[in-house]
């Protein structure tokens, strides 16, 4: 079996220390932290709890519970409205409410949130050049009785996220730990192979490493689809569930973390230089390469990817499963898996850097999130029967529904600009969420307080009548609102009706108990009363 080491540097990249492999290593110290990556302008951040990723942190909103859900046809796009507005009105988490309502049973809920988790996962294995910063301590992530439902064994998504991210020359430059050596498989991968997804077309590969050790070139020989067999070794090796021989096989660095540190966000990592006694290949450790001058033809093969690439992108959000992967919706699973390597292998990021149109990878990163998400869905038999069932729904329908859930990210968004005192930034996420969710009237609220509020605005008078309005009709149509009666009471305190002032603040208390700004306020206001 391979030397798989317990210790990791807390600084690092990715090229010589593969995602897939950081996670199961991780896995296996029962780290609690969090693991930050960053390459050029994209961060991400990983937590763990006794070793299981948690939760992941991305920059956007591509893998948001709802899309889930309604992706994979467990809600119709009536029911997402219906509990988001519930949500909306009450501050409940999606899932309490989806397993209160009885819309998902907590088990399918679980599963869900898994099938989240395990995306993003995922998705961070297509950076090969990231840094990544390792450190020790509490978050409140994963806690108490979530942990079993949010945890992800890194088994589960190795070969996955392998097969999904990684092209050809990536798999060539990784599985050269091998060169010179043979390999088998571990007594000890009976009880964890069914675990890792393998699929039909990988099966001569494993029966030949249960039956006896291959070698690289071997390897080549096997049947198998392109890059199937290399990808299922890399998972197995990557899982320490091969036995490689001679028995002074490469030992992959150690893994040592940092002392723990309080709980705190995480920083971005800072680049670090690879260690000088890495032992893997050179070819996985050296830097980026420096794109040469393109030729003509590459030139115009680079402006047609890139072009290519945006084009996709931008009509990513109105395609089904189906479309995404070019497939009729009757095509068979081979038809399926077939359709998923040719649209792969043109879109993926490494293609875009490659032909030096690295500017695009981020689009491309996308697509290629939704390629693989296409692809697992419609690979699983009871998967896509609930997406095809999910179909039937009106496109209309569909569209107004994520329209809804996307104001409400706007608004998500919004508010937090507007804690940070952001009045500007604040405002355009506002209008975003009111133009996706126009009957919404906390969205229209909640501009109005912002333009009031924002110490730039000019035609304060305006501003205040307007806002007055609005957070009437606001809390009148949501009358659970506490912070809007909050708002509500401020802007009667700043016309200076101080009875009006009192009676808002008080329904904020009466509304949620131990609201500490309206609870200060009415203080306030009775200290003023008695001098």
């Amino acid at each position: 079996m391979t030397e798989l080491a317990t210790a990791l540097p807390p600084n690092g990249n990715v090229a010589q220390r593969p995602f897939p492999h950081l996670l199961y290593v991780l896995h296996g110290t029962q780290v609690t932290g969090h693991v930050a990556l960053a390459e050029a302008d994209w961060k991400s951040t990983v937590f763990l709890r006794q070793g299981a990723p948690v939760c992941v942190e991305l920059p956007d909103q591509t893998d948001r519970l709802d899309k889930v859900l309604l992706d994979e046809g467990m809600l119709t796009p009536r029911q997402l409205r219906d509990i988001e507005a519930t949500r909306i009105a009450t501050g409940q988490r999606l899932g309490d409410l989806l397993t209160g309502a009885g819309l998902i049973p907590r088990a399918q809920l679980a599963q869900a949130l898994k099938r989240q988790l395990a995306r993003k996962l995922m998705r961070l294995f297509f950076p090969e050049h990231a840094q990544f910063a390792l450190t020790q301590g509490n978050h409140p992530f994963g806690t108490g009785p979530d942990f079993a439902v949010m945890r992800v064994h890194p088994r589960n998504i190795i070969y996955p996220g392998i097969r999904a991210s990684y092209s050809s020359e990536r798999l060539d430059r990784e599985i050269q730990v091998l060169r010179g050596r043979s390999f088998r498989m571990a007594k000890t991968a009976t009880a964890h192979v069914a675990q890792m997804g393998f699929r039909r077309d990988d099966e001569a590969v494993l029966g030949t490493l249960w039956q006896r050790p291959l070698d690289l070139g071997e390897l080549e020989r096997v049947p198998a689809a392109m890059g199937s067999a290399k990808s299922v070794v890399l998972a197995l090796l990557y899982c320490d569930l091969l036995e490689v021989h001679p028995a002074t096989a490469q030992v992959l660095p150690p893994l040592v973390t940092r002392p723990a540190e309080p709980a705190r966000r995480p920083a971005s990592p800072s680049p670090s230089p690879p260690p000088s006694s890495s032992r893997w290949p050179a070819e996985a450790a050296s830097p980026r390469a420096v794109v040469p001058a393109a030729s003509s033809a590459s030139a115009a093969l680079a402006a047609n990817l890139r072009a290519d690439i945006l084009a996709f992108a931008a009509k990513l959000d109105g395609m089904d499963h189906f479309q995404v992967l070019g497939v009729r919706r009757e095509a068979r699973e081979d038809e399926i898996d077939a359709a998923f390597v040719q649209v792969a292998k043109r879109y993926h990021p490494d293609r875009a850097r490659a032909l030096g149109v690295g500017d695009v990878a981020a689009e491309a990163a996308r697509v290629m999130s939704r390629l693989i998400e296409a692809n697992m869905v419609l690979s699983d038999t009871k998967k896509r029967a609930l997406y095809q069932r999910g179909l039937n729904i009106s496109a209309a329908d569909r569209e107004r529904a994520l329209a809804v859930l996307d104001a409400e990210v706007h608004f998500q968004e919004g508010e937090s600009c507007l804690r940070r005192g952001d009045f500007e930034h604040a405002e355009v996420e506002f209008v975003r969420a009111v133009q996706g969710n126009p009957g919404e009237p906390q969205h229209k609220a909640l501009l109005a307080w912002t333009r009031f509020a924002n110490p730039r605005a000019a035609h304060k008078d305006q501003m205040l009548a307007d806002a007055l309005k609005t957070l009437q009709v606001a809390v009148h149509d949501r009358p659970g609102w506490a912070r809007g009666y909050y708002l509500l009471g401020l802007l009667w305190k700043h016309k200076n009706e101080i009875p009006r002032a009192k009676g808002a603040f008080q329904m904020a208390v009466n509304t949620e108990p131990g609201f500490f700004d309206a609870e200060r306020e009415l203080r306030l206001i009775a200290m003023r009363a008695k001098k």
